[in-house]
C-alpha cells in the first residue's frame, strides 16, 4: 500500500531575487510532471510572518489591555490620594492659615497619598516573588521572577504614585484657608 501527502511544499535556496525564478520553477514542475500544479508560491520570509501574525496579534492586543489597566491603576491612585486631602481639607487649610509651608504641605499630602500606595508596592513585590517561586517549582521553564518585568512594574507604578501625588499635593496647595474654614 501506498501512502502520500495532498500536498507537499518544496523549499529553494535562491542567491538572488526569490521571485525571479518561480517562472523557471513553473518550466521545471512542468517538464517534470504536466499534471503538477505549482500553487501557494511565496518566500520564507512572507510565511514566516504568516506564522507570527497570530501571535503578534495576541501581542497587541495585550499590550493595549496593560495599557487601559495602568490607565485605570494610575485613575485610582489618584482618585484615592485626592479622596484623602478632601477629607482633610479643613486640617490643611488650618495648617496653611497657622503658616505651614508649601513643603510641608507637598510632604503630608506625599505622607498620605504615596506611602500607602508604596507600601502596597513593596508587599505586592514580596507576594510576586513568593508566586513566582511556587509557579517556578510546579510548571518546567518558569522563572521565579523576570528582572526586566519587575523592574518594568517597579518603576512605572512608581512614576504612576508619585506624578498622581504631585497632581494631588498641587490640588492642596490651592485650598484656601478662608474656604476650608467656611465649608464646614
Amino acid at each position: 500500500m501506498q501512502f502520500t501527502y495532498a500536498t507537499r511544499f518544496v523549499l529553494v535556496r535562491t542567491a538572488g531575487d526569490p521571485s525571479a525564478i518561480v517562472p523557471e520553477m513553473r518550466r521545471a514542475v512542468r517538464a517534470a510532471d504536466p499534471d503538477l500544479a505549482l500553487f501557494d508560491v511565496r518566500t520564507m520570509t512572507e510565511r514566516m510572518h504568516e506564522s507570527w501574525s497570530r501571535l503578534s496579534y495576541q501581542i497587541r492586543l495585550l499590550t493595549t489591555f496593560a495599557v487601559v489597566a495602568l490607565v485605570l491603576a494610575g485613575t485610582g491612585i489618584f482618585a484615592v490620594i485626592i479622596n484623602s486631602i478632601g477629607d482633610r481639607r479643613r486640617e490643611i487649610g488650618v495648617r496653611i492659615a497657622l503658616g505651614a509651608t508649601p513643603a510641608q504641605i507637598v510632604a503630608l499630602t506625599g505622607n498620605r497619598g504615596a506611602r500607602p500606595a508604596l507600601i502596597g508596592l513593596g508587599v505586592g513585590l514580596i507576594a510576586a516573588f513568593g508566586i513566582g517561586r511556587a509557579m517556578a517549582a510546579l510548571v518546567y521553564g518558569v522563572r521565579a521572577i523576570d528582572p526586566a518585568v519587575s523592574a518594568g512594574v517597579l518603576l512605572t507604578t512608581i512614576t504612576v504614585v508619585l506624578l498622581a501625588t504631585y497632581l494631588a499635593a498641587r490640588r492642596a496647595l490651592d485650598i484656601q484657608p478662608v474656604d476650608a474654614l467656611k465649608q464646614e
